[in-house]
């Protein structure tokens, strides 16, 4: 059984692996942008590397890690860029 939680990525992505061993999770969801925005900067590729592995270190196996998409999306709209 999988059980995990939202987590912070307050400190730059790559922590949201440790913010979920912290807390007994095997799974976790979390934001990879200011989800009150609509874009953001790509992640650096050192930023990207310590993530995964932070991953592979904790054990976290990437099917159960689950990206959260932002908040202004809006799937009914008739503008394509916001669907």
């Amino acid at each position: 059984m999988f059980i995990g939680a939202h987590v912070s990525t307050a400190g730059g992505v790559e922590r949201a692996p440790e913010n979920a061993r912290a807390i007994g999770a095997n799974a976790f969801a979390l934001f990879l942008k200011n989800q009150r925005r609509w874009f953001d900067k790509p992640y650096p590729p050192e930023r990207v590397r310590r993530f995964k592995e932070n991953l592979k270190r904790l054990g976290f196996s990437p099917e159960y890690i689950l990206p959260h998409a932002g908040y202004l999306i809006n799937l009914c709209s008739p503008d394509g860029e916001k669907a």
